[in-house]
């Protein structure tokens, strides 16, 4: 999780992904959308990040549902035109992975570690499409529909949130186990061990 794991700092975070120290990070984390999210959607999000000329892009890999190969041709043919100041990995890590949520300018796909994740590090983050519709988010996230003028304009709110104070996670307040057991304790009151018993099935 976000809280014990080792993060990089932005030192050795830029080292790791190529001395680009210069310009600042975006995380780019996108999956399919089985239901909803159409192919031409996936080519917006690629013709707003073609607009980001002084940014490293980080891309996570897309996960294994179905339109996965939609979204690895569209990302192969927007590496080759860019040719440079990107990254993609098929697996940074988890320690790689967060660390660049926790550095980066701002996040952009449909990927709950932006939801989760990106709120404890308090990272501005463009949620695309109805992929985490439903799911409890925290301020950090700007909502967007799949569609260049909809992602310019949430691109324009992300770079105003300031991230000291969007840090404010509805997923971690500390001392979850603490609240676990004293709700357990409640529901099943402890009153002693129970003994053990033997059973002889011959």
């Amino acid at each position: 999780t976000a809280t014990s794991t080792n993060h990089s700092n932005k030192h050795d975070l830029n080292a790791r992904l190529g001395n680009y120290a210069q310009l600042p990070i975006v995380v780019i984390s996108l999956h399919p959308e089985t239901n909803n999210m159409k192919d031409e959607s996936f080519q917006h999000v690629f013709e707003f990040l073609s607009r980001l000329d002084d940014y490293f892009l980080v891309f996570s890999e897309p996960n294994q549902d179905p339109g996965r190969d939609k979204i690895m041709g569209l990302l192969l043919a927007f590496m080759e035109e860019r040719k440079s100041n990107y990254i993609f990995e098929q697996s940074f890590g988890i320690e790689v992975y967060q660390s660049c949520l926790k550095h980066c300018r701002f996040a952009i796909g449909n990927s709950s570690s932006l939801i989760i994740e990106g709120s404890y590090f308090g990272t501005p983050s463009i949620n695309v499409g109805g992929r985490q519709e439903g799911r409890q988010r925290g301020s950090n996230i700007i909502d967007a529909e799949a569609e260049c003028n909809a992602l310019v304009e949430a691109f324009s709110r992300a770079l105003k949130l300031d991230k000291s104070l969007i840090a404010n996670s509805p997923f971690w307040q500390g001392g979850a186990a603490a609240k676990i057991v004293a709700k357990i304790s409640k529901l099943y009151p402890f009153t002693e061990y129970p003994k053990k018993r033997f059973i002889d099935r011959g």
